[in-house]
């Protein structure tokens, strides 16, 4: 089963955790993104929440409301389950939207 792993911000940034910030949500990949998607897909909405990890990983059920790049969690990876085990098969990072301008010789 593909799944994305929602956590704190902080958790990209190496940024220290209070103890909740520690938690990750698992949730399944909908059906619209299991084949050929691209890993930046927008995945704001509700998603099927599978499991959680806060002092061991243990499952989950209800719905997760996702945002993409702002709110307590972010998605930090992809990942699948195989088993009990769980591998990380892409890591997410933040997309942004950059604002490129032209440059001018009197820029420089």
């Amino acid at each position: 089963m593909r799944i994305v792993i929602f956590g704190s911000w902080k958790i990209r940034h190496a940024e220290p955790l209070d103890r909740i910030e520690r938690t990750l949500v698992f949730c399944a990949v909908p059906d619209r993104l299991q084949v050929g998607a691209s890993i930046a897909a927008d995945l704001r909405g509700q998603l099927a929440r599978v499991a959680i990890y806060r002092d061991g990983l243990e499952e989950a059920d209800g719905v997760h409301v996702a945002q993409n790049l702002s709110g307590d969690d972010v998605p930090l990876a992809i990942a699948e389950f195989v088993g009990p085990m769980v591998t990380i098969t892409h890591l997410l990072t933040r997309v942004e939207g950059k604002r490129c301008l032209p440059r001018t010789l009197t820029d420089a």
